[in-house]
C-alpha cells in the first residue's frame, strides 16, 4: 500500500485561525447587536426592583475595543407621584475590566455620573410595583423594621392637643362622662369575679369549721378535766391511773388546738388573699380612670407628652424612610454567612507550597469607584460612589456614599449626605444628612373643626444620624424652624388667644428626638421648645379645668364601683367576726382547759410526782 504523504503547513494555520475568527465574530456581533440591549434591560431591570416603581434608560452605547459603555437618560419614577420622576442622570460612563470579564465577573475600576435632575416631569406615568411584586422582590430580605412594629410606634403618639384643649375649655369633654363609665370596667369586672370567689372560699372555711371540735365538746372536756380524782394522786397507789387519764386528757385537748390554729392559719390566708386582691382592683381603678381619660381626650399638660404628639409621628415616618433603603442594601449585599464547622483532616507531609494566582479575587459585582457631579439649573452636586459590590468580604471594604450640593429646584442649600453600608461581618450600616436649610409649608400640628394650629411656612435646618448595627436600631434628629409665618386659628376665643401666645414666644422652634433599642423594642426620646411654651401659656387656668375634669371622672368611676367595693369590704368583715372570731374564742377556752390541767398538777401535794411515777412506771 501506498503511503500517505503529509502535507505541508504554510505560513497561515487554518485550523486556529477559522475558530478564532469564528469565536471573534460572535463576540463582535454580540457587542454590535446584543451587548447594548443587555446593559439596557439589566439597568431597568434591577433599578426597577431597588426603587420599587420603573426605571427607564434613554440609550446605551458600548464600544468592544475598551470595554466603555456610556448610558444617557436614566429616569427613576417617584413612586408617591408616577407623573413625575424622583430622579433622572444625564449621563453614566464606565469601562469593565478584560481581566475581570474573561473570569465572567463584572468589574468597573471608575465611573462617571454626571447631570441630575430631581422632580422632573415624565413623558408618560411610570408604573409602580404593587404590593405583591415588592413583597416578591424582597423575599429575600428580612425586614429589620417591620411594618407592623412601626406602625404600632405610630400609635403611640396619635392625638390632637389643641382639639382635646379646646374641648376642655368649652366644657364639651365631661358631658359624655356618664355614657363613657357606662362602658365595661375591667375593675367592675373583676370586683364581680372577686365576690364570686370570697363566697366559693366562705363556702369551704364553713365546712372546715363546722368539722372542728363545738363548745358542747370543749365543755366536756372541762367536766372531764374537773372530774379527775387529783386528790387521789396522794395515795401513790392511785397515781400512774388519775396520771393516765390527765396525759390523754390533754393530748385530746392539745389536738383540738391544733385544728383550731390550723383553720385560723387558714382564715388568716384567705383574708390576706382578698386584701391583695383589693389592692390589684385598685391599680385595675387607676387603668380604668387612665382609658377613660384618653377616651375623653383629656390632655395632660406635661411637655414630653405634648412633645411626642407634635413630634412623634414624623421620627416614626424618618424610620421608614432609611429602613426601606437598608432593607435594599441587606438583600443586595447580604451579610457573611455563618461559619460551618471545618472538617479536621489528617495532618499532610512536609512539602513545598506553590502560588497559582488567587482563586475568585473579583465579586461578581465591583464597582471601585464612581464620581457624581451636577451643575445644571436644578442641581449643584459633587460625590463619591465607593466598592459597591455584590461580595464585601472579597473587596475587604464597605460601601461608601457621599453626597454634597444644592437641590435648587426644591430650594434645598448647603445638603450633606453620607452612607457606610458595612455587611462584612455583622451589620453595620449608617446615615448621616445634613441640610442647612430647605423651605417648610403646610406643617400642621393640629386639623380639627373647631382648631387650626401650624406652620404656614418656614425654613428648616436639620441634622439626622440613623445607624443599624446587629439588631438594635438609632435615629437621632434635631430640627430647628425659623422665620415661621403661623398659621392660628380657633372658634374659641380662649383658644385662639392662647395659640397666640405660643406663636409670639416661639419664633423659633427647636425640636430633638431619638430613636433606640432593639427592633421591637424602640425608646423615644422627643424634646421640644413648642412644647415648653405650649405649657407655660395653657397656665394654671388651664390645670384647674384638666384636675376638674380627671376629679369628676375619677368620682364617677368610684361611684359605679361603690356597690362592689361595699359587697367585698362586707365579706371580708364577715370573715374576720364570723371565723376568725369564732375560731379564736374556741382556742382560747381549749387554752384555758391546759392551763387547768398544768394548775392541777402544780398543786399536787408531793415534790414532781408526775416525774418520780413516769420514771417509776415507764410513761
Amino acid at each position: 500500500m501506498e503511503q500517505k504523504k503529509n502535507k505541508k503547513l504554510g505560513p497561515v494555520r487554518k485550523g486556529a485561525v477559522v475558530p478564532f475568527l469564528i469565536i471573534t465574530i460572535i463576540i463582535v456581533g454580540f457587542n454590535i447587536f446584543l451587548l447594548d440591549k443587555v446593559v439596557k434591560n439589566s439597568i431597568e431591570f434591577f433599578g426597577t426592583k431597588v426603587n420599587g416603581a420603573e426605571v427607564n434608560v434613554g440609550s446605551v452605547v458600548s464600544s468592544f475595543k475598551d470595554l466603555s459603555v456610556e448610558v444617557s437618560n436614566v429616569q427613576f419614577t417617584d413612586a408617591k407621584n408616577p407623573d413625575l420622576n424622583l430622579f433622572a442622570i444625564e449621563k453614566i460612563r464606565f469601562q469593565m475590566m478584560w481581566d475581570a470579564l474573561l473570569r465572567a465577573k463584572f468589574v468597573i475600576d471608575e465611573s462617571s455620573i454626571e447631570g441630575i435632575l430631581t422632580g422632573s416631569k415624565r413623558k408618560s406615568a411610570g408604573k409602580v410595583l404593587s404590593k405583591e411584586e415588592k413583597v416578591a422582590a424582597d423575599k429575600e430580605a428580612g425586614p429589620a423594621l417591620t411594618s407592623e412594629v412601626l406602625s404600632n410606634a405610630k400609635k403611640e403618639f396619635e392625638g390632637n392637643i389643641f382639639g382635646d384643649i379646646s374641648a376642655l375649655l368649652s366644657g364639651t369633654s365631661s358631658k359624655d362622662l356618664a355614657k363613657n363609665i357606662e362602658g365595661e370596667l375591667k375593675s367592675k369586672k373583676y370586683y364581680e369575679e372577686l365576690e364570686r370567689t370570697i363566697d366559693q372560699k366562705e363556702k369551704e372555711l364553713k365546712s372546715m369549721l363546722d368539722a372542728l371540735p363545738k363548745e358542747k365538746e370543749i365543755s366536756q372536756y372541762d367536766d372531764r378535766i374537773k372530774a379527775i380524782d387529783w386528790k387521789g394522786m396522794k395515795n401513790i397507789k392511785n397515781a400512774p391511773k388519775i396520771l393516765k387519764e390527765a396525759n390523754e386528757l390533754q393530748k385530746e385537748i392539745t389536738g383540738a388546738i391544733k385544728k383550731y390554729d390550723e383553720a385560723y392559719n387558714r382564715v388568716k390566708d384567705e383574708v390576706k388573699f382578698v386584701e391583695s386582691s383589693i389592692k390589684k382592683a385598685e391599680s385595675l381603678v387607676n387603668e380604668d380612670v387612665a382609658a377613660l381619660e384618653s377616651k375623653m381626650s383629656i390632655p395632660s399638660l406635661d411637655a414630653t407628652s405634648i412633645a411626642r404628639i407634635l413630634f412623634g409621628a414624623e421620627l416614626v415616618s424618618k424610620l421608614e424612610q432609611y429602613n426601606v433603603y437598608f432593607e435594599k442594601a441587606k438583600e443586595y449585599m447580604p451579610p457573611k454567612k455563618e461559619k460551618t464547622v471545618a472538617v479536621v483532616k489528617n495532618p499532610r507531609g512536609k512539602g513545598r507550597d506553590y502560588q497559582f494566582g488567587t482563586p475568585n479575587s473579583y465579586p461578581l459585582f465591583w464597582l471601585k469607584k464612581a464620581n457624581i457631579s451636577s451643575d445644571n439649573e436644578q442641581t449643584k452636586l459633587k460625590g463619591s460612589l465607593l466598592n459597591l459590590t455584590t461580595d464585601q468580604n472579597v473587596v475587604k471594604a464597605p460601601t461608601t456614599f457621599t453626597l454634597d450640593g444644592d437641590l435648587k429646584n426644591k430650594e434645598i442649600s448647603n445638603m450633606k449626605a453620607k452612607i457606610i453600608v458595612d455587611h462584612r461581618e455583622n451589620i453595620k450600616d449608617s446615615m448621616s444628612l445634613s441640610i442647612g436649610s430647605m423651605p417648610v409649608r403646610d406643617r400642621s400640628f393640629s386639623k380639627s373643626e373647631g382648631v387650626s394650629f401650624g406652620m404656614k411656612e418656614a425654613s428648616l435646618s436639620s441634622m439626622i444620624d440613623a445607624k443599624i448595627e446587629g439588631d438594635v436600631v438609632a435615629l437621632s434628629m434635631n430640627n430647628k424652624f425659623s422665620r415661621i409665618n403661623y398659621d392660628v386659628e380657633a372658634k374659641n376665643k380662649n383658644v385662639k388667644e392662647i395659640l397666640q401666645n405660643v406663636a409670639n414666644d416661639t419664633k423659633v422652634v427647636t425640636v430633638d428626638a431619638l430613636a433606640k433599642g432593639q427592633i421591637d423594642k424602640l425608646n423615644f426620646k422627643i424634646s421640644t421648645n413648642l412644647a415648653d411654651a405650649i405649657k407655660n401659656s395653657l397656665g394654671k387656668q388651664l390645670q384647674a379645668k384638666i384636675n376638674e375634669a380627671k376629679a369628676k371622672l375619677r368620682s364617677g368611676v368610684d361611684e359605679k364601683l361603690a356597690g362592689n367595693k361595699k359587697q367585698i369590704n362586707d365579706k371580708i368583715a364577715s370573715l374576720k367576726s364570723k371565723y376568725e372570731g369564732e375560731i379564736t374564742k374556741n382556742k382560747n377556752k381549749l387554752s384555758g382547759l391546759t392551763d387547768s390541767l398544768k394548775k392541777n398538777e402544780k398543786s399536787n401535794p408531793l415534790k414532781n410526782p408526775l416525774d418520780s411515777l413516769k420514771k417509776k412506771f415507764k410513761f
